[in-house]
């Protein structure tokens, strides 16, 4: 949390100020220490037998390189030559067997990568109050480090800290002016410091507060027990959290919010609202396995979401001042919300919130109620009050019994996720009065049939997306009516589209039943999942035109054997393409990769991927019976040879490939047909021509095809000037 939007005065601010300018100056000078010139290495040897070998840079500073303690208290010396040491090298200290404590002089502002590492003795270290960066890797496999004094102009104290193992003691610094969340999640500490001089940050030994103690920033050292000082009035985000030791949480009257996950996944069985309690912020007991009890005051204004899931809570009783309740509030407990016995209530008197008898919750507004969100997870059927003019975001969201629900005129807003993952949720009707439903409306929902009023005038993405069509099933959405009038929305061919102001129109969903689809000739857009599931097509006519196709737009649930794409500009004579798409799973794979995968219709790459298809005539399984016959993949192949638009080089040479490999097999194929103009084709294209032309007669003649024989030997001789009589035939 940072520390900011706590209570200072202006000596502090500038204080702060100060230690962050000194901060950033320090770390422009470590950077200029990693450019400087350095020395030969030199050693120098103190009193007491120790050795350190160092370096000068630019002949101003000392950085060492090693050192050979002879003693178990290192002390960093802070000059040298009468030069200041201001760095320690990378391995610097490093792999000290019999070091036990380490002080870094106020002159250090740089150190290495494992600097300190595998000093298996190491207990205490002190960093200075000059440095302005911890890195933990300083202290690998350090596994003996208890105390550690961090960096005095380090800024921000995270998680990082605990990956030293085994830490029991810990002084933060004068410059620390912002702890991350969850900072001491992984605490193992026994005390907690704080330098006297920082401006924004206090502890009491075991949690850290902001200066003027108004805020409960963290607890640091894990307790079965804690009492909250006297005057905070804030308890941080996290300040609590996964401290699965906490049993008992003292807060004083003065607290007035709880920060979001501020005690989740604790202990505690029992919470008690201070007096002043105004707000529980989002999962603050998240997941507090044994919370039993929860008495909540007058004055409190808002409970977030989340706010008592997963917990062992029997009742909650909420006082009528409260005016806003996140969605859900208190998921996975067993809280029952109908009846004389219900455990959920609201204080009666409330101006704010109404619970009706069905167990759904309102929330009074001056243009009408707004329907929260429905409690009650057993409600098969709903009707919605009277009044009502909103219903909210996430109001039914993941409902899993609802399959009816009736709405009344002036309802005005069908909010975000409305009636998302509602999977049984079959029917609604929509009153003439709605103006706005909103995204996911309707997402993963079993709504068979939906009418849409005149005076709709806006429909969010994938609002009318049911589960079958988002998740590439069959759709259920299958009737659907746009009144008379409405100037936005309207059908055609049991496709819904969307009128643009620039005269062109997004087509929102296809609902599917017919064969032959063509995409009317002003839509240049497809919403996210427009075809997606939609099978049994026969015929699809597309267009250029398209140029946006959001995801899944074109995820269809079937091999369309006849695709037909409008070219956006003529092209060799071509104003579209057409083509049949072979019956295999190749054919099938490649037509969704052409389809569902580009973000518009690109005649170009259908063509690539329809060419993949015919020139790999076999299934991915060697066992499968889906292979294409190869007189089907002949005439396929000699069509784009023939008409080779868009036909790159690679593909026009596995193509000729296929052909020449299996020539005699192929003539024999066309005599079977007595495909005439296939064997024309392949004469003309080379294919059979006067190097094989005697192989490919024999072959036709063993299957005694003598009038495709005849044809051939007439060939013979006209195309290879070979009259001499045949007495072969």
């Amino acid at each position: 949390m940072a520390l900011s939007d706590g209570s200072a005065s202006r000596e502090q601010v500038l204080s702060a100020e100060k230690r962050i300018r000194l901060r950033r100056e320090a770390l422009e000078k470590a950077a200029a220490l990693e450019a400087a010139r350095t020395s030969d290495e030199r050693v120098w040897t103190e009193p007491n037998g120790t050795v350190w070998r160092y370096v000068v840079l630019d002949d101003a500073e000392v950085r060492i390189q090693k050192c050979e303690p002879a003693t178990a208290d290192l002390a960093v010396p802070s000059e040298i030559e009468g030069k200041p040491v201001v760095s320690l090298a990378p391995d610097a200290c490093a792999y000290l067997e019999a070091v036990e404590s380490v002080y870094l002089p106020d002159s250090i502002l740089s150190v290495g990568f494992s600097a300190f590492r595998e000093c298996r003795k190491l207990q205490r270290i002190h960093f200075p109050e000059t440095l302005p960066t911890f890195d933990s890797n300083w202290l690998r496999n350090c596994v003996s480090l208890e105390r550690l004094e961090l960096p005095g102009r380090l800024g921000k104290i995270d998680a990082s800290i605990f990956d030293v193992p085994h830490l029991k003691e810990l002084r933060i610094g004068a410059g620390a002016n912002e702890i991350a969340p969850g900072a001491f999640q992984k605490s193992g500490l026994e005390k907690l410091e704080v330098d006297d001089a920082n401006p924004l940050l206090m502890s009491d030994g075991k949690a850290l507060y902001s200066f003027d103690g108004s805020i409960l920033v963290a607890l640091a050292v894990p307790s079965e027990s804690y009492r909250v000082l006297d005057g905070c009035r804030a308890i941080a985000k996290k300040a609590f959290g996964h401290f699965a030791c906490l049993k008992e949480i003292i807060l004083p009257d003065s607290v007035e919010i709880l920060g979001d996950f501020s005690f989740a996944k604790t202990r505690i069985p029992r919470f008690d609202a201070p007096k002043s309690l105004k707000s529980i912020g989002e999962k603050a007991f998240f997941s507090c396995p044994e919370l039993q009890e929860v008495h909540l005051n007058e004055g409190l204004e808002e409970v977030r979401a989340n706010a008592f899931t997963d917990t062992a809570i029997g009742e909650l009783r909420l006082p009528a001042t409260v005016e806003r309740l996140g969605n859900p509030l208190a998921a996975n407990t067993g809280l029952t919300y109908v009846g004389s016995e219900a455990t959920f209530s609201i204080e009666k008197g409330s101006e704010h919130l109404l619970l009706d008898k069905a167990g759904c919750l309102y929330r009074k507004s001056a243009e009408g109620m707004v329907l929260d969100r429905m409690m009650n997870p057993d409600i098969s059927e709903y009707q919605v009050l009277d009044g009502t003019a909103v219903i909210g975001d996430d109001a039914f969201f993941n409902h899993v019994s609802l399959e009816r629900v009736t709405t009344p005129e002036g309802l005005a807003i069908i909010g975000k996720r409305a009636f998302k993952a509602c999977r049984r949720l079959e029917r609604i009707n929509i009153p003439s009065s709605v103006a706005i439903i909103e995204d996911e409306a309707f997402l993963d929902t079993a709504l068979v049939a939906l009418f849409l009023p005149r005076g709709l005038q806006s429909l969010g993405g994938n609002a009318l997306v049911t589960y079958g069509a988002h998740h590439g099933e069959n759709p259920t959405l299958h009737e659907l009516q746009v009144e008379d009038g409405n100037e936005r929305f309207y059908l055609v061919d049991n496709m819904l589209l969307e009128r643009k102001p620039n005269g062109m129109a997004k087509l929102l969903l296809c609902l599917g039943g017919q064969s032959v689809v063509r995409i009317p000739q002003e839509v240049n857009e497809l919403a996210p999942y427009a075809f997606n599931g939609v099978a049994d097509i026969e015929e699809f006519h597309l267009s250029e035109r398209i140029t946006t196709v959001g995801m899944r737009g074109l995820g269809l649930d079937c091999l369309v054997p006849h695709v037909v794409v409008e070219l956006a500009e003529p092209l060799d004579g071509h104003s579209e393409i057409s083509l049949h798409f072979p019956g295999t799973d190749r054919s099938r794979q490649q037509q969704m990769l052409a389809l569902s995968v580009p973000d518009h219709v690109n005649a170009r790459i259908i063509l690539e991927h329809y060419d993949t298809a015919i020139i790999n005539a076999s299934s991915f399984d060697a066992l499968h019976a889906e292979r294409m016959a190869l007189y089907d993949q002949a005439t396929r192949l000699v069509v784009r040879l023939k008409d080779p638009i868009f036909l790159t080089e690679v593909n026009r040479n596995m193509c000729e490939r296929a052909l020449q490999t299996n020539i005699g097999d192929i003539c024999v194929e066309a005599a079977k047909h007595d495909d005439r103009r296939l064997m024309d084709d392949l004469l003309n294209l080379g294919f059979v021509n006067n190097d094989n032309i005697n192989e490919v007669i024999d072959r036709v003649g063993a299957v005694q095809d003598a009038s495709m024989t005849g044809y051939l030997l007439e060939a013979k001789r006209e195309r290879f000037g070979m009259a001499a009589f045949d007495f072969d035939l």
